[in-house]
């Protein structure tokens, strides 16, 4: 079954969301709307969604703090400000916060369709030719990890341990091949003690998000990414 696109629709209209939302359900997306950033908040946590529209002139918190703090929190997910201001600096400072695309009012549906369309196309490119395997993905040209849309850090060895994991989930791969990607030749002479060491610390990472148990130890072989065991937590 297609998956179908989930969009919170943050906009203190209630007129202009209401017609926002009426027309995406037509179009095949999965509409949640609020008036608020708080609203926005409180949806977010209780399911992942695929795109914000998000308008900036809210009451209490506005757009472009909200998107802040999305940003700032590692969220990636895609934002599109819709708003009535106009002007470049505009359109510069809601960017610079970190969304993705920007909307002056009015527009059409069929404008706010192709640039819905647009983002999503450019996040599908960039996730298809990333490292990626359940529930994680990683940018490794960034130095991204990312477990659905939350960005977490990892050191760059547990970095690079992860990488090879995603990259080659559902086999087993040796320890002092591990060693080798993440020390080089030097790693091979201490393989046991410092992968152990550092398997051990990135399952502590995952543990966070319930993901721990999908690292599985090979007795005397090495390490293996289970795509059996993901969870969504």
């Amino acid at each position: 079954m297609q998956h179908k696109v989930k969009i919170l629709v943050v906009e203190d209209d209630i007129n202009l969301a209401n017609n926002i939302a009426e027309g995406l359900r037509k179009a095949g997306y999965a509409i949640k709307y609020t008036g608020t950033a708080e609203g926005a908040n409180y949806l977010l946590g209780l399911e992942r969604y695929d795109l914000i529209l998000l308008d900036i002139g809210l009451p209490g918190k506005d757009g472009l703090d909200f998107c802040r703090g999305l940003r700032d929190h590692k969220q990636e997910i895609p934002v599109i400000i819709i708003t009535g201001r106009i002007g470049e600096n505009c359109e510069i400072e809601g960017l610079n916060t970190g969304a993705d695309s920007y909307i002056t009012k009015p527009f059409s549906l069929e404008y706010l369709k192709a640039k819905i369309q647009a983002v999503m196309r450019r996040v599908r490119n960039q996730r298809e030719s990333m490292p990626k395997a359940g529930p994680f993905w990683m940018d490794p040209t960034v130095y991204k990890f990312c477990i659905n849309e939350k960005a977490i850090y990892l050191t760059p060895r547990l970095f690079l341990i992860m990488e090879i994991l995603i990259r080659r989930a559902g086999e087993v791969v040796p320890r002092d091949e591990l060693a080798k990607f993440v020390w080089g030749d030097n790693g091979i002479l201490t393989a046991d003690r410092n992968i152990n060491t550092q398997v051990c610390k990135l399952r502590q990472v995952l543990d966070a998000f319930g993901n721990s148990r999908c690292i599985e130890t090979i007795p005397h072989r090495g390490y293996r990414l289970n795509t059996n065991v993901f969870t969504s937590k």
